[in-house]
């Protein structure tokens, strides 16, 4: 009589070597670091696009868009002391955006960068639109304005489906547990146990940045 061991026959071929792939992975834990990453990243993004937002706002409300500093002649619309603050913001957003991008490669949430893009030219399109529309006084052109508003909304909602399929794709994979090869494209854990974590520090985050945008350039600009 033939013995049975493992799912094969005595005498038919080595062990079936894939029997333990049917058997159930540990639970993930929550890493400390990626829930800190992933905060702090989201934050960072959304407090750079904040001040960017109001350090552009304030320039195009108070000398319509231009302003300079030095040279031998009098200049019109002098810069603010914290002009080097909108610079800054860019390095800010590109600094965030890679502690994002490699926080989401470890599973530590999603990949912020289409969403900081979104969020980077619907709020500075916001800018021109609403300016070029009750445009501050004196000011010439508010057209131009309006036309730099349209593109930069198009250029910030186009994405928009491409997030949303992306966003879709990625939690249906966590949800319904698909083949590796999606987790892996996902680079996401095999469960979904910790996923909502990630994702809750990331949206805190968000709205954390953004009231520390708001506070700092207060702080800054007196």
């Amino acid at each position: 009589m033939p013995i049975t061991f493992r799912g094969t026959t005595e005498g038919s071929g080595p062990p079936d070597t894939d029997f333990a792939s049917f058997e159930e992975a540990p639970r993930p834990r929550v890493s400390i670091l990626g829930m800190l990453l992933a905060f702090v990243g989201a934050a960072g993004i959304a407090a750079s696009i904040t001040l960017l937002y109001q350090g552009t706002g304030f320039i195009m409300e108070t000398a319509g868009g231009f302003v300079a500093t030095g040279g031998p002649y009098v200049i019109a619309h002098p810069a603010p002391d914290w002009v080097w603050l909108v610079p800054a913001t860019i390095f800010g957003l590109i600094g965030f955006g890679i502690l994002g991008i490699v926080a989401s490669g470890r599973g530590w949430g999603l990949n912020p960068m289409v969403f900081a893009w979104m969020g980077l030219f619907i709020s500075l399109g916001w800018n021109f639109l609403r300016l070029g529309f009750n445009p501050p006084e004196g000011l010439q052109g508010a057209w131009a304005w309006i036309m730099c508003g349209v593109i930069f909304w198009i250029m910030g909602l186009a994405p928009t489906l491409l997030a949303f399929s992306a966003a879709r794709a990625g939690f249906q994979s966590l949800v319904d547990r698909q083949d590796a090869d999606a987790r892996r494209a996902w680079r996401v854990p095999k469960r979904s146990d910790t996923t909502g974590v990630y994702l809750v520090a990331q949206l805190v985050g968000v709205a954390g940045g953004i009231w520390l945008g708001v506070v700092l350039f207060g702080q800054i600009t007196g």
